[in-house]
């Protein structure tokens, strides 16, 4: 008990001052802002996501842009896909496609699901960038590999729409059977249309499939309200 007390004693110590902090927002606010400004990339990150989503502190576009722009050209691939869908948007940036494109792609390169799924929709929908669906439907794959919802999600529209894939309805349940265990709202509404499409045969492999796919990928946790 006492070497598992020391163990957690050095994992918390081994924490961001703000990570250790979580119950206190004032503490942990003011220990980000010294962190971000003294230039750490994680400390600007989360500062960004704390204006954008209003969270602790008042929603400022303009603030969560200038931090998330520091983070993001120190390579946090995180804030470069935010950034870029911040360029999209338009959200504290002026709206510029071919820049957000450039952040999300260099988002995807460097490994960030969230990046790799977005980029798949921007190229996908023809968004900010030439369409181009085969490309799409290869960042919606490795998206979904690291447990996307929009990245499994993705490759269950592509596989209902005959797009990258070849029509198939029976993978497009699988898909959005995961995307669904997600949280996916909108996987979870395409189901009930494929329930009443599909033989019962066919949604039992489907599900089955999404089972294999489950345990096949270890490393991804299914949320728990998402099970």
């Amino acid at each position: 008990m006492r070497r598992y007390s020391i163990c957690l004693l050095a994992i918390l110590l081994s924490l961001p001052l703000w990570a250790q902090e979580e119950k206190n927002p004032v503490i942990v606010i003011s220990e980000m802002t010294k962190a971000a400004e003294a230039g750490d990339r994680a400390a600007q990150r989360d500062l960004a996501l704390k204006y954008l989503n209003g969270v602790d502190l008042p929603q400022d576009f303009d603030s969560a842009a200038k931090w998330m722009q520091k983070a993001a050209a120190q390579g946090d691939a995180l804030a470069e896909a935010h950034l870029g869908r911040m360029y999209l948007e338009g959200e504290g940036v002026g709206h510029d496609s071919s820049e957000g494109i450039k952040w999300l792609r260099k988002a995807a390169e460097d490994g960030s699901a969230l990046g790799q799924a977005a980029l798949g929709n921007a190229l996908y929908d023809g968004r900010g960038v030439d369409r181009n669906v085969n490309e799409a439907v290869k960042w919606f794959a490795k998206a979904a590999d690291q447990g996307n919802p929009a990245g499994l999600y993705g490759m269950g529209r592509a596989a209902s729409e005959g797009k990258g894939t070849g029509e198939n309805l029976g993978e497009a349940y699988t898909w959005f059977a995961l995307a669904a265990r997600f949280g996916q709202s909108d996987a979870k509404l395409a189901l009930p249309v494929l329930d009443a499409t599909l033989s019962k045969g066919k949604i039992e492999d489907a599900k089955r499939r999404a089972d294999d796919w489950i345990k096949a990928h270890p490393n991804v946790k299914v949320p728990d309200q998402a099970q």
